[in-house]
């Protein structure tokens, strides 16, 4: 009985150390987190420039699309060299009209207004911004703002990619023993949605009629390939050819060379993650205002700004790590050389998206969407100082719903096929990257949707978006958070 009295005495005594401890433990946990995160935003952002200051590559107005000319010369002078076939049905294919100018005016930035100017608002640089390196990742962000956003939006990102990476190599392990099959699919399906469905639609090049049918042909002109030893190879020209009616793949070709489905499932998935989506990326820092009255606009642009350095600076860190660590068998050292190709390769023309309205619900969403969301941003344009409307509707509904889609579209990640002699380093890389950094962010404590937005703005874009198609209103983003 002593014995047993004696045990409860120190059982008592050791619960009362940790209850008084906890509070100093953690302080000193909080104050080791605050002390890194200065680190971190020192070593990271100390020698950027905010927008409004003149240095910062987006204290200008953001780059334009290239001219329909040279989007034509450049699509034929590929074609020429690898399918010269094309070159015909790309001169001969009508174009649309553009949208017109009273329409770009709408979204023009307002001059903004900052607590630390003594002499009035400032208007951002008239200068045309020229695409560059910089584009995705340049702007200098608050402390307090970096701080707020490594305790509330970082641990997140950490989670997604953690656990998304776990269950892809327990699934990639079952898969190799033969345990479990990939989900069935037609390839030939999937190709046509991952190009009618996404942004690679931008890629449209010309269109013709077989056996009574449209066959629309989309093309990558001097396109990236990272190899397998981790080199960066740039091929001619990669083109499919996509039966409209079937929405089937007919044909994909990279130069000389004719590619199984398979195979154009890991390059287009390949292109739209790391050379055309992080162009999206780049022009959201247009569309971002981390000085502006309103608390949840501002909070918006602090993520957009933190997920941007996330998307650029940590990410060939972390594939650096994989490789280290064993967990990938591929050194992605060269992907940065992929992702600054499309920053400086710019935007072709693209009025023919029109075409696809007919095809693809995402084309047809975005072109309804965007007269009544220019319309809402020139109402509120003099409370959202600083930011360029087109460049906020290409980071928030854009890019939300380019992820969206690339997770309906990728239904399974065992589909890249990561044993191709030729593609399998970017198959393995597209795995992770549809894992662990293309879905939504688990367990946030904070809305980001438009639907859940308090600012009248982004409620009446909601409304309208909600009344052309509810699913996709649903999963806006206001700000780049994925």
């Amino acid at each position: 009985m002593k014995n047993f009295s004696s045990s409860c005495e120190d059982l008592w005594l050791w619960n009362q150390n940790i209850f008084v401890n906890l509070p100093t433990a953690g302080f000193v946990i909080t104050l080791i987190f605050i002390l890194d995160a200065w680190r971190s935003w020192y070593c990271e952002f100390r020698d950027r420039y905010e927008r409004w200051q003149e240095n910062c590559p987006s204290n200008s107005q953001k780059p334009k699309e290239k001219a329909e000319h040279e989007t034509t010369k450049l699509l034929c002078s590929a074609a020429a060299k690898r399918r010269p076939s094309l070159v015909e049905d790309i001169t001969a294919t009508p174009k649309c009209p553009r949208e017109s100018e009273e329409l770009s005016k709408r979204g023009r930035a307002s001059p903004v207004y900052l607590s630390s100017s003594s002499s009035g608002p400032v208007a951002l640089s008239t200068k045309l911004h020229e695409n560059s390196t910089q584009d995705m990742d340049h702007i200098r962000i608050k402390f307090l703002d970096y701080l707020w956003a490594s305790a509330f939006v970082g641990p997140n990102a950490v989670l997604l990619w953690i656990t998304g990476i776990i269950r892809l190599l327990v699934r990639q392990m079952l898969h190799k023993w033969g345990w479990i099959s990939p989900k069935a699919c037609d390839p030939r399906h999937v190709v046509g949605r991952l190009v009618l469905e996404s942004m690679e639609a931008m890629h449209f090049a010309c269109e013709r009629e077989e056996n009574g049918c449209k066959i629309a042909t989309f093309c990558w002109p001097n396109f990236p390939l990272l190899n397998n030893d981790g080199t960066v190879t740039y091929a001619d020209l990669f083109s499919i050819d996509i039966n409209l009616t079937t929405k089937l793949m007919v044909k994909a070709q990279l130069d000389d060379r004719t590619l199984t489905a398979w195979d154009a499932i890991t390059l287009v998935f390949f292109h739209s993650s790391f050379v055309g989506h992080p162009k999206i990326h780049a022009y959201a820092n247009w569309g971002v205002n981390d000085s502006i009255p309103d608390r949840f606009i501002r909070r918006m642009s602090a993520i957009t700004i933190v997920y941007n350095y996330y998307g650029y600076t940590v990410f060939k860190r972390l594939a650096a790590l994989w490789y280290r660590i064993g967990i990938c068998r591929h050194n992605y050292y060269n992907i940065e050389e992929v992702i600054n190709h499309g920053m400086k390769e710019g935007v072709l023309q693209h009025s023919n998206l029109r075409r696809f309205v007919q095809h693809s619900s995402l084309v047809n969403f975005v072109m309804k969407i965007r007269n009544g969301f220019m319309n809402a941003f020139r109402k509120y344009r003099d409370e959202l100082h600083g930011i360029d409307g087109e460049a906020l509707f290409i980071g928030t509904i854009l890019h939300s719903l380019d992820h969206c889609f690339l997770v309906w579209n990728l239904e399974d990640p065992l589909w890249l096929d990561i044993e191709s002699k030729d593609f399998g380093a970017m198959a393995e890389l597209n795995r992770f990257a549809r894992v662990g950094f293309t879905p939504d962010l688990p367990a946030l404590l904070f809305a980001t949707r438009y639907k859940d937005a308090p600012h009248p703005f982004h409620q009446e874009v909601y409304k309208h978006a909600a009344r052309i198609d509810k699913n996709l209103a649903d999963h806006m983003d206001a700000c780049i958070i994925k």
